[in-house]
């Protein structure tokens, strides 16, 4: 009779168990979301701010009258 107790005992601690871990893997995939997303986010921004001032210090990247680029704003040595 004893065994039936102990047994019923283990089931419910495994189920616990393994709720358990359910819960704990879906809070570690919730967080892992949010940083890349956080860092994604960030690195969209800092690129954007990148861009806006390389176009600030050198000018559009491509003359759309005379359709020439502009060596500076990529950084094109036009020395050969």
């Amino acid at each position: 009779m004893s065994y039936l107790i102990n047994s019923k005992n283990i089931k419910k601690q495994m189920k616990k168990k393994r709720k358990r871990i359910i819960d704990y893997g879906i809070i570690i995939v919730a967080i892992i979301l949010l940083l890349i997303i956080a860092f994604s986010t960030n690195v969209i921004n800092i690129q954007e701010i990148s861009q806006n001032v390389r176009k600030q210090l050198y000018g559009d990247p491509i003359d759309l009258e005379t359709g020439l680029i502009n060596n500076e704003y990529f950084g094109i040595s036009s020395e050969r």
